[in-house]
């Protein structure tokens, strides 16, 4: 268990390296929640490499002059990894970079490494799809950086941990509110219900729908802010010859078709312009009432290369960028593009696109879960493109329904995230020791409770009552000379393999399992409640309603992404105990059809004749019965007695619970903070 004492000493870092800009923040000592977060490096995502290979970054690769140098420049670069390998490289020196950055700035991250564990977002929709393959990508792009202990989350978590953490903050319990800015301003009672997270990104747009102590909705898609720059650019250098444009007679077309071609051509130059771009383009959306026309637009000459580059942007320029198809818009971009979840942006608009999301992909995933629009409790806009008034009023707009709905714009939206991660390290350090407990407990004790269990299990019972059942029944229709002796055995097998095939089976095993289920519980909770309450967690169910009945191989698959185990052999699998035990069943009456032959039947029916004769009761065959059910009970004890085949559920059960109490505890991380 960590203690006070060494979580004074541990400092969390949170590491936002966003597409447009990146901010690295860090709490030192967590021991306090009152600790301040502080900023060690914000900037613009912008990677140069002088001519000896040293990277710099930031505003300095644009405002100094290195034309001599020769440098190069990039922005944009951050993708999912694994595409463009060259773009994984420069993650990788970027990160280094800014740690080193910091490290200069704040001189206390100089320290021990040990004590040092760094939070690094990355886009929600990056690990909707092969989460594990891209976290890991992700996360050795940081070690190669040599970023101390990185740790990989969505960054629509870290969100939500900056919420949280405020309500939680002494500032809160003396304001009731967030912050100062009543934009900003969230109460606690908000909180208990559904939140969701509109991140609007340079590179996705992200959503997660969350409650503090629920499993969060998450999904996204790689619709970037950045796409808007290459179309203000692409607008521009095809409008800037236009009789009404703003610099027209001092734009020569030659100078423009060069441009044009030094652009498509040169990375650095490219980066460059779209990263004037998009400073025009902020510029801008501050205040967007002051240019509604081209004639009353915001103009602006950057130098490219010795070349003026012209960026014009007024209202009716930017409605038609936020409506055009972006195949369209910016066809060179897509012509290029390796990334196949890019290629389906490409029939949309812009704002067609945000809004599709939304509207009717939000829905669904509302309704797959069992939630509605109207239960929505806050919308909360962060990220560089939420400062744009067509995505506020889309969102408004799309929000509708609900009349208890309040919205939340992130006046600061550039920290944000990376104020998150560090507020999501502090709350993990500190509800750690909780975490391993509940580890040991299923190392310890619950493979033990799991075969004491199955040892009790009454699938014996359930094949050898049928195979009595079956035996007594076909023993009435011999008695009443429905059926001859000889016919017994085959009456007997038949219904005994339609039986096995039947729903009937499955729903007997379904209720056996159903009161396994309830034993295992009863027994696990009994277990873990001392540690539940040493946390304050007494009313927290860590198990579910149903854990054995469920496909094994999904929760295979759960187990594998929660532990960072390969997954590729259960991948598009299918496995489920109860499929299991009817397919045993089934083996069992095959076995029973090769051990007891016809004969054998028929010289019990005509051992048996005086009974039927004198016309004595059903009871009297019993010994006959119990015969038969204690040989069909032999054969489902051999199957049970396999050491390999009982692990198969035990395992399952083992994977299922360990996935349950794993994602519970993520769940009950924010309890345990606050108490």
């Amino acid at each position: 268990m960590t203690s006070n004492r060494d979580l004074a000493n541990v400092t969390v870092l949170g590491f936002d390296l966003g597409h447009g800009e990146t901010a690295l923040t860090y709490i030192e000592g967590c021991q306090d929640k009152k600790r301040a977060i502080c900023t060690a490096f914000s900037d613009i995502s912008a990677i140069g490499y002088l001519p000896n290979g040293e990277p710099i970054l930031g505003e300095d690769v644009v405002l100094n002059d290195f034309a001599d140098q020769k440098i190069s420049l990039d922005i944009g670069f951050k993708s999912k990894p694994g595409i463009y390998r060259d773009r994984d490289l420069k993650i990788s020196d970027f990160a280094k970079a800014v740690y080193q950055k910091a490290q200069y700035k704040a001189p206390q991250l100089k320290k021990n490494t040990e004590e040092i564990e760094t939070f690094i977002g990355c886009p929600t929709g990056w690990v909707e799809r092969n989460e594990n393959k891209v976290l890991e990508a992700y996360k050795e792009l940081f070690i190669k950086a040599g970023i101390p202990n990185p740790k990989v989350l969505r960054e629509s978590d870290a969100a939500i941990a900056y919420y949280f953490d405020q309500v939680q903050s002494e500032d809160y319990k003396n304001q009731q509110s967030f912050f100062i800015n009543k934009d900003e301003e969230i109460t606690l009672g908000e909180l208990k219900h559904p939140v969701i997270v509109l991140d609007f990104g340079s590179s996705t747009l992200d959503v997660t729908i969350a409650k503090i102590f629920g499993n969060p909705i998450a999904f996204g898609i790689p619709l970037g802010a950045s796409l808007i720059d290459k179309a203000i650019l692409e607008w521009n250098l095809s409008h800037s010859l236009d009789s009404n444009y703003p610099f027209h007679k001092r734009i020569n077309k030659d100078d423009i078709d060069h441009l044009k071609s030094l652009i498509l051509e040169n990375n650095t130059l490219s980066a460059k312009a779209e990263l004037y771009c998009r400073h025009t383009k902020e510029e801008y959306f501050n205040h967007q009432d002051t240019y509604p026309s081209i004639s009353h637009s915001l103009a602006k000459r950057e130098v490219i290369d010795e070349y003026d580059l012209p960026i014009c942007l007024f209202g009716d320029m930017m409605n038609e960028i936020l409506n055009t198809s972006l195949k369209q818009l910016i066809p060179n971009f897509f012509n290029t593009n390796k990334d196949p979840e890019i290629d389906e942006l490409a029939g949309y608009s812009w704002l067609g696109r945000c809004e599709q999301l939304l509207k009717y992909d939000l829905d669904n995933r509302l309704l797959e879960n069992g939630l509605r629009r109207e239960e929505i409790g806050v919308v909360v806009l962060t990220g560089g493109a939420s400062r744009m008034q067509p995505v506020r009023d889309l969102v408004k707009k799309c929000f509708t329904e609900s009349k208890t709905l309040s919205f939340r714009f992130d006046t600061n939206p550039e920290l944000c995230i990376s104020r998150g991660l560090s507020c999501y390290g502090r709350i993990d350090v500190q509800t750690r020791h909780f975490e391993q407990e509940i580890d040991a407990f299923c190392e310890d004790q619950l493979w033990e409770i799991l075969g004491k269990h199955y040892a009790s299990t009454k699938l014996v019972e359930i094949i050898g009552d049928e195979i009595a059942n079956l035996t007594r029944s076909n023993l009435k229709c011999w008695r009443d000379k429905t059926i001859h002796a000889d016919r017994i055995a085959y009456w007997i097998k038949k219904e005994l393999r339609d039986w096995s095939q039947s729903d009937k089976l499955k729903n007997q095993i379904e209720k056996e399992l159903e009161r396994l289920e309830k034993e295992i519980s009863k027994e696990v909770n009994k277990s873990l409640k001392p540690i539940c309450e040493k946390y304050g967690l007494s009313n927290i169910d860590l198990l579910p309603s149903t854990f054995l009945r469920d496909d094994v191989c999904k929760t295979m698959q759960d187990f594998a992404d929660e532990y960072n185990l390969d997954s590729e052999d259960i991948k598009n699998e299918s496995f489920s105990l109860v499929a299991t035990m009817q397919e045993l069943a089934k083996a069992i009456v095959e076995g029973i059809h090769e051990a007891w032959k016809d004969d054998e039947f028929k010289n019990l029916g005509n051992g048996w004749g005086w009974w039927r004769n004198l016309n004595f009761s059903e009871d009297d065959a019993r010994p006959m019965i119990n015969q038969l059910r204690e040989s069909g009970e032999e054969i489902v004890g051999s199957y049970l007695g396999d050491e390999d085949f009982v692990k198969i559920p035990i395992y399952a059960t083992y994977y299922s619970l360990q996935t349950v109490l794993r994602q519970k505890i993520k769940q009950a991380k924010y309890l345990i903070y606050s108490f």
